[in-house]
This record gives structure tokens, C-alpha cells and sequence, in this order.
């Protein structure tokens, strides 16, 4: 078991992000397979911190800023349930949980779409 993060550049990240949110499948395909090489049996979601096996589902991605670098961004592994949830009711945990490990952590809302290269 363990937490599923990857770190990616940033502009890779803005890229696939803005790509995947105008609709390009590629991109979304390349998202949605960021754990695709997850060695264990099971994950612990990133915001709730539940157990969920890999059968049952491959840890869903989420990206947001690196609190630490400027040039990266984390990938982060959601389970089903919290990935369902409202987009702004998922940044809000992923945020508390950021918050919680860099005190001094701000995001921007920025829309995929608009996002620069």
C-alpha cells in the first residue's frame, strides 16, 4: 500500500491538462494511465486516505502545482469517490491535505483551458 504521486514537469503537466480539457483523447488517455505502472496490489487515496485494491479500480489522476518546485507538478492519486466528487469539493481536499504538509501552500484557480504552455 501506499500513496500514488508522480511529479511532472510543468509544462508537460500544463499541456496534457489544457489538451485533455479541450477534448484531445490522447491526452486524456495519457492522464487517466499516469499509474498504469503501480507495482502494488492496492493504493491509499491521496485526500481520504482510504485502502482501495487495484482490481477494483487504478488510482484515478489529479494534477496540481508543486508546493516545493515551480517547475513541476504533482500527480496524485484519488480514489473513485473522491474523484466523483465536484471539481471545487476535490481541490478542496486535495488542498487540505497540501495545506496540512506546506503550511504556507496557495493555488491558483486557473481553468485547464486557459491554461499556458
Amino acid at each position: 500500500m501506499g500513496i500514488p504521486i508522480l511529479t511532472l514537469k510543468a509544462t508537460d503537466a500544463r499541456l496534457f491538462a489544457r489538451d485533455a480539457a479541450n477534448g484531445d483523447a490522447e491526452a486524456r488517455r495519457e492522464l487517466s494511465e499516469a499509474f498504469a505502472n503501480w507495482d502494488r496490489d492496492s493504493f491509499e487515496c491521496f485526500c481520504c486516505g482510504k485502502d482501495q485494491s487495484i482490481e477494483q479500480a487504478m488510482p484515478a489522476t489529479y494534477l496540481v502545482p508543486d508546493p516545493v518546485h515551480d517547475s513541476q507538478y504533482l500527480a496524485v492519486g484519488l480514489c473513485l469517490e473522491c474523484y466523483a466528487l465536484p471539481q471545487l469539493y476535490r481541490l478542496a481536499k486535495v488542498r487540505r491535505v497540501l495545506k496540512a504538509l506546506y503550511p504556507r501552500y496557495r493555488v491558483n484557480l486557473i481553468a485547464a483551458k486557459r491554461l499556458p504552455p
